[in-house]
């Protein structure tokens, strides 16, 4: 039994999302990563900044090991190719300093965030899809990670 309520919310949503639901809660995380990168930056609190970013890059990897290439064409391509620019990006901005291409990013997300809300509508009036594995380790802060997670699950971007 967990004494961390905030936690055990958090992976009870978990459990019970779809698919959909479960890359809005990555992008969520991302966001919100994204906006303590950038205030870390703008105060020059180094360490901040540095475990956001090394969060942020667990999500991202969390995000990209989901893709499956396979089935999902060329939206999981350019998901993926996007992804890594991603990363390359937040690591540029973090060994600069800088927030405008942290800012640039968090746009980004928001606009790819509110796509994926579409998709989830979408999503909700199709057949129910099954997610091996769990995604919480990917939306727990580094402090607080689940002991339970078992992998990065295969997503159907076809879908």
């Amino acid at each position: 039994m967990s004494l961390d309520p905030k936690r055990e919310y958090r992976e009870a949503a978990v459990r019970s999302a779809n698919p959909t639901g479960l890359v809005l809660m990555l992008y969520e995380a991302a966001i919100e990563d994204l906006r303590r990168i950038a205030t870390a930056i703008s105060v020059n609190d180094i360490q901040a900044r540095t475990n956001e970013t090394h969060h942020l890059l667990q999500v991202l990897n969390q995000l990209q090991g989901s893709l499956d290439m396979e089935h999902g064409g060329e939206v999981a391509a350019n998901l993926d190719r996007y992804y890594s620019l991603v990363r390359s990006r937040v690591l540029q901005a973090e060994l600069q300093s800088s927030v405008e291409p942290i800012s640039n990013l968090l746009n980004q997300f928001l606009s790819l965030h509110q796509a994926w809300v579409e998709v989830d509508r979408t999503a909700a009036h199709s057949a129910p899809v099954t997610v091996p594995g769990s995604l919480a380790a990917a939306s727990d802060s580094q402090q607080d990670q689940p002991t339970s997670a078992a992998g990065s699950p295969a997503i159907d971007w076809s879908a």
